[in-house]
């Protein structure tokens, strides 16, 4: 085992209980409200769907897929097309988040829309627009796992 020993210098402004807390919360809050979000719209897309249930617990059932605590092993389901095609979909439908999720062009050759955007430029778009264009998801106020 090799120890490396960081030196930290007093003016580097070192984080201070205030900023550790202020990030703790947000890493906290990020991994478990967007989990919530998913899983109960992915819930309640299967619920609408019996059909969709009984295929996907068809698919669990051919594949012997294990379950800890009534949790299923990642390796077990990490490969099921029936289970993966419906959670991306409702994924789709229903973001984790919309905000938008911010790039900075890099060159003055872009453009969006017919519009010159010049290098710099911080650009934006709610991913819950891209999931819905019509050009990239045809029908895409339909639920259609089997896109």
């Amino acid at each position: 085992m090799v120890a490396t020993q960081v030196n930290v210098r007093q003016d580097q402004n070192p984080m201070t209980d205030a900023k550790i807390v202020d990030e703790l919360g947000s890493l906290l809050v990020g991994a478990t409200d967007t989990t919530v979000v998913v899983a109960t719209w992915l819930l309640w897309e299967l619920v609408q769907r019996p059909e969709w249930q009984k295929r996907v617990r068809q698919e669990l059932r051919e594949h012997k897929v294990e379950f800890i605590g009534g949790v299923p092993l990642y390796r077990s389901i990490k490969s099921l097309p029936v289970l993966d095609s419906f959670v991306m979909e409702s994924m789709r439908m229903h973001p984790a988040q919309s905000i938008g999720l911010p790039r900075v062009a890099r060159t003055n050759g872009a453009s969006l829309g017919g519009i010159k955007v010049p290098a710099g430029t911080v650009v934006s778009v709610q991913s819950r627009n891209v999931q819905r264009d019509p050009e990239v998801y045809p029908s895409p106020q339909e639920f259609l796992p089997e896109r």
